[in-house]
């Protein structure tokens, strides 16, 4: 079922076709997460877009372009499930027709915009022996698996849940091991993060110094677990970061898209008029997840 966003932009679409308009979309993102994004997206500009062609609802969709395999995926828990995924398409030449008859797209350099020059820094981090004891325990346990690959193909999801905890003791000792969520298995939450015995580790520790360095500047610092955007939100107040100048910007703290809107006009500096007079916010750091729908 579509979500009542979805469905109120399919209204009002509706409604300007029907009335002799014409709707024109713009995205920077058009498919971030599948290609039954084109189905609505389309179907926003002519809803005749795909009806012409037989295919009534994303059912059909599916079924006219994409090839659906059971696969073996590796859950975030880190449990093994069987899921349906697209493993390639088909029709594909009909498809692109389709598309590319209503869709224009342009990079920056098609349209003359400059873009500001990148300077990628890498950062070594030394672990505490604590974090080194654990990553070598996994590593080895690394070893093993990858002796059975030739034997169980299946052991490589193993291997992928071996490589995800090394890269969680990689960023914080204790985010291996949270407390039990009521499957019994370890999770880190918004909820239980002020549980962690120490919310402090190398990484982290790294990023406030990076901070404090540049206090004149905003920053926004990528996590993926949410528990370590309060443990680095504590770590950055102990440093004498006031605690409103920290915006958290995922989905237990912002669902919606209007907070998160807020929270980058904020951090943007956009002013906001208030009593007949523009006052700018002050939204220094932005902790937010990689991966997350803008």
């Amino acid at each position: 079922e579509g979500s009542n966003r979805a469905w109120d932009l399919a209204i009002r679409t509706g409604l300007i076709r029907r009335q002799g308009g014409a709707v024109v979309l713009l995205s920077a993102t058009p498919a971030k997460n599948s290609p039954l994004e084109y189905y609505s997206l389309l179907s926003y500009v002519d809803d005749g877009a795909w009806t012409r062609l037989g295919i009534t609802d994303p059912d059909v969709f599916i079924d006219r372009y994409l090839r659906l395999e059971m696969k073996l995926t590796l859950e975030t828990n880190l449990e093994l499930k069987q899921r349906s995924v697209v493993a390639g398409f088909v029709n594909l030449a009909e498809l692109r027709e389709v598309i590319f008859r209503y869709a224009e797209f342009k990079n920056a350099e098609d349209v003359g915009l400059v873009l500001p020059q990148t300077e990628v820094q890498q950062v070594q981090v030394p672990m505490t022996i604590e974090q080194g004891l654990k990553y070598r325990a996994y590593l080895d346990r690394t070893e093993e698996i990858k002796k059975k690959l030739n034997d169980d193909p299946s052991a490589r999801y193993a291997l992928l849940g071996m490589l995800q905890r090394m890269q969680q003791i990689s960023l914080h000792p204790e985010l291996d091991s949270g407390p039990k969520n009521k499957d019994g298995k370890p999770e880190w939450t918004w909820a239980n993060a002020g549980t962690v015995q120490n919310p402090h580790a190398p990484k982290l520790d790294a990023a406030r110094d990076r901070i404090l360095s540049t206090p004149n500047c905003g920053h926004i610092v990528f996590a993926d677990n949410i528990a370590v955007h309060a443990w680095l939100r504590t770590i950055l107040i102990e440093a004498g970061i006031p605690a409103e100048r920290i915006a958290i910007l995922n989905a237990v703290l912002a669902p919606s898209p209007a907070e998160r809107q807020d929270i980058a006009e904020a951090f943007n500096g956009d002013p906001e008029l208030e009593g007949g007079k523009f006052v700018r916010w002050n939204v220094e750091c932005i902790l937010t997840r990689s991966g997350m729908s803008d």
